[in-house]
């Protein structure tokens, strides 16, 4: 659903993909690296802005 979403929804959807396929790593302190640890970060905070934008 979130793909349909104009502008950026496939972007948007594609960091949502990328922060779920980490979630075990990055929730349950088995090994991260740093730069998956600031890409999460990244991509987390550009979906809150989003939806910011869009007043959800």
């Amino acid at each position: 659903m979130l793909s349909r979403v104009q502008p950026d929804g496939s972007r948007l959807a594609a960091r949502l993909r990328r922060l779920l396929s980490d979630k075990s790593v990055l929730q349950y302190g088995t090994y991260c690296t740093r730069a998956t640890a600031e890409r999460a970060t990244h991509d987390a905070r550009l979906l809150v802005d989003a939806l910011d934008q869009r007043g959800l």
